[in-house]
Parts: C-alpha cells; sequence; structure tokens
C-alpha cells in the first residue's frame, strides 16, 4: 500500500503512513479517500517511497533518511551504516539457529501424518523408543502416537523405532545444515558478503 505525507511550505507535517479516510484541519474536514491522485496532490498529500526495503537489521544501522520533496512525490534514501564485523557475526548466526528451531517447530511428517520435532518431542520419542526396545518391540496394547495436528496415531514397538530413526537422522541433517551456513557466515571477512548470504537454502525436507 502507497504511504503518504502531507507537505506544508515544502515541510512534512504528517506522515509517512497510510492515507487516513479523512483529514480535519482549520479549514475543516476532507474525505481524502474519494480524491484521485492528482487532487491529494493539489492539497499537499504526496506519495512516499524509501529505499527501506533493502535494509537489513542482522548487519546494519539505518539512521535518517535524505528526504527529496518533489513536486508529486516526496523520496526517502537511506544510507545504512555497517555493524562491526564481529556484531554482524554474531547477528547472523544467531538468525540461522532461529531458523534452524523453526525448522525443528513445523514437525516432521511420517507415513503422511506430521508429528512434533521439537526438543520435547525427541525427548518424549525417545524414551517410548527405549520402551519398545527392552521390550523386544512390545508396546502396551492400544499404544498411540499423537500427532501435531492432534491425531492418536496406533503404532507398534517396530515402527516407533523406526520412526524414531527418522527423527533422528533429520535432526542431525538439520544441525549439519546450521553448522554449515554457520561456517561459512563465520569464516566471511566483511560486512557486505555476510548481509547478501543467504542460509535458507539447502535444508533437509520434513516430507510436506
Amino acid at each position: 500500500m502507497t504511504q503518504y505525507v502531507l507537505i506544508n511550505n515544502s515541510v512534512i507535517i504528517w506522515g509517512p503512513d497510510n492515507l487516513p479516510a479523512s483529514w480535519t484541519d482549520d479549514t475543516g474536514t476532507t474525505v481524502l479517500s474519494t480524491l484521485t491522485s492528482d487532487q491529494l496532490i493539489a492539497l499537499g498529500w504526496l506519495p512516499y517511497t524509501d529505499n527501506s526495503s533493502d535494509f537489513d537489521p542482522l548487519t546494519q544501522i539505518l539512521g535518517s533518511p535524505a528526504i527529496t520533496i518533489n513536486s508529486d512525490s516526496v523520496v526517502g534514501t537511506y544510507s545504512p551504516t555497517y555493524l562491526e564485523l564481529s556484531q554482524c557475526i554474531l547477528n547472523k548466526t544467531n538468525a540461522v539457529n532461529n531458523y534452524r528451531d523453526n525448522i525443528f517447530n513445523n514437525g516432521l511428517y511420517f507415513n503422511s501424518n506430521i508429528y512434533d520435532c521439537d526438543e520435547t518431542a525427541r525427548s518424549n520419542l525417545a524414551g517410548g523408543v527405549i520402551a519398545a526396545i527392552v521390550n523386544s518391540m512390545t508396546l502396551p496394547s492400544g499404544f498411540t502416537w499423537r500427532t501435531k495436528d492432534n491425531q492418536n496415531i496406533a503404532f507398534t514397538g517396530t515402527q516407533l523405532v523406526t520412526f524414531g530413526m527418522a527423527v533422528l537422522v533429520y535432526y542431525n541433517g538439520v544441525l549439519a545444515t546450521s553448522w554449515y551456513h554457520k561456517d561459512n557466515i563465520i569464516a566471511m571477512t566483511d560486512q557486505a558478503t555476510i548481509k547478501a548470504y543467504n542460509f535458507t537454502t539447502g535444508w533437509p525436507s520434513n516430507g510436506a
């Protein structure tokens, strides 16, 4: 959605923000939502754009934009400064960790059902797998494992161990990918390269 500023004598007195439906000043109330672009400009309501979409909070400080007021628009130009290299590395590797944790929280598909795969779920599953193994793959009658979308699915001991192995392989694959990306980031020697680095590729599929 286009943002607007209100200009008075070459000074921004409102915005940038979404265009309000109406505006009240000393001349009364104007219903802005019914006006054309040319009518808005004539009243001092100019569309606003800036280059902040290229800003990366992991590696940069945004600061304030340089404002250019044209006859029919207002443009804000940011010139972000980079954080210290060590801070960029720390921020980016923390972002990898958050991305990794979100992957775990999104769950894992097994036999067409999706199951939790976070730390608590993995711990619970490990206990179930151990119980199955020590009891010669025999589980209590009617044993089920609950899916992420709250279905109770019947499991045999063998199926539970197989599921546990699938989770282990997936877990190790996700960790290995996070280590790969973090090692790449730690080895970088300039902030621009860190900013441009895309760590969202190469992760194992959860079977969706």
